[in-house]
């Protein structure tokens, strides 16, 4: 992991979204990349998912509803 290029990512989509294997697979490759903050509206779909997977990945997570 590069500690020293923290970023953000932004995650948001369809409330309908519930494919948790790719958000999880964009998110850790992200992470191992120094991105550590994740983004999101707190809508239930593709948001939702990404706060599950930041959490397990010990992100910082920033919602905005």
């Amino acid at each position: 992991m590069v500690a020293e290029r923290n970023g953000r990512v932004l995650i948001c989509g369809s409330r309908d979204y519930d494919n948790q294997a790719w958000i999880a697979a964009k998110l850790y490759n992200l992470h191992k990349l120094g991105y550590d903050t994740l983004i999101e509206g707190e809508a239930r779909g593709a948001d939702t998912l990404a706060r599950k997977v930041a959490h397990v990945l010990e992100m910082r997570v920033m919602p905005f509803p």
